[in-house]
């Protein structure tokens, strides 16, 4: 074998670990442990000595490679094309039959919390795509809830922000309102973390939940125009949403509350109550609209629903009219 003798003695160890990778793998893991003894700052070092153990499948020896580049080489083009495997992995991590894929979210586990949540928060922030950006921020949080309160209000923010400059971000339906609502709000009501949010800030993410559903519902002027959008039990979702937004404004918990077991009937009745208890001091009256709306738009879209030939096979469609009844 010929040996360059301009190169650089970095680059020789490199190279002869290399070329004996395939016939000797412990000889060139022995060549490049000694590499990375002898020089430690070098980042085409510790990069080459990550790679062999990846391409070995060593998941241990790998992510304590990987760890070590990502505190002290952030800042290599290179090592960021790798960051980007891994992040695109770990987003597709349930439903990914790639093997490099499944390597990479096992090599991540593997890694310190520490580095962890560094190393998803250092490439959110550094992400120039507005929509990746608030993806890696969401990833941060599923894996990190104790980053929800400083994080989560940050990435309401982006999400709302970017709607409102987006081509499509009139539509109630689109890209950054259902990362918004579909992904984020559904995280923050789940962990018992108080999040710092304004009261105005909470009205406008109902609001938004709230409309998002009921166009997806079909209660929208357009039908539905992302056919991929599956979401089950829509209704179950939106009362979550109203529950959670409804406790951050410390609303009446057995107004918000819609669980599996209950009827038309009884909520009628908590909202007479509501309103005849509240009657005589001063009353919160959007907790009313809002609750009596949703709560009038579920019976109104049950009654549609009643009323489609695909809910009744074998009867003839018919015309109806929805009018107030009167009591003598």
């Amino acid at each position: 074998m010929e040996i360059d003798l301009e190169i650089s003695d970095e680059d020789y160890v490199i190279e002869k670990a290399k070329n004996i990778l395939n016939a000797n793998p412990t000889e060139a893991k022995a060549w490049m442990l000694t590499a990375k003894t002898l020089y430690p700052n070098n980042f085409s070092v510790q990069f080459e000595a990550y790679m062999i153990e990846k391409n070995a499948g060593h998941v241990k020896e790998a992510a304590k490679c990987f760890s070590e580049l990502i505190l002290k080489f952030q800042q290599q083009p290179e090592l960021w094309k790798e960051i980007e495997k891994v992040t695109a992995a770990l987003r597709a991590e349930s439903n990914s039959d790639d093997i490099e894929n499944q390597f990479l979210c096992e090599m991540f586990r593997h890694i310190s919390s520490e580095v962890q949540h560094k190393l998803l928060l250092f490439t959110a922030e550094h992400c120039e795509d507005t929509m990746e950006h608030c993806k890696l921020l969401l990833l941060l949080l599923q894996r990190f809830p104790t980053a929800i309160s400083n994080n989560g209000p940050r990435l309401v923010e982006t999400l709302i922000s970017a709607e409102k400059h987006s081509v499509d971000g009139h539509y109630p339906i689109n890209s950054y309102r259902r990362l918004l609502v579909c992904d984020l709000l559904p995280l923050l009501s789940s962990e018992d973390i108080k999040i710092e949010l304004s009261s105005k800030m909470l009205y406008k993410l109902l609001h938004k939940a709230i409309e998002f559903y009921l166009y997806y519902l079909g209660f929208g002027s357009s039908p539905v125009q992302d056919n991929e959008l599956k979401i089950e039990e829509p209704w179950s979702k939106l009362f979550g949403v109203l529950e959670f937004i409804g406790t951050q404004l410390g609303w009446e918990p057995y107004l918000i509350n819609f669980g599996r077991d209950w009827s038309k009937e009884e909520y009628w009745q908590r909202i007479l109550k509501f309103y005849q208890t509240k009657s005589k001091v001063p009353m919160d009256e959007k907790q009313l609209l809002f609750c009596v709306s949703l709560f009038f738009l579920k019976c109104l879209h049950e009654y549609i629903h009643s009323l489609t030939p695909e809910s009744s096979p074998g009867q003839t469609p018919l015309t109806y009219l929805m009018v107030e009844a009167f009591n003598d």
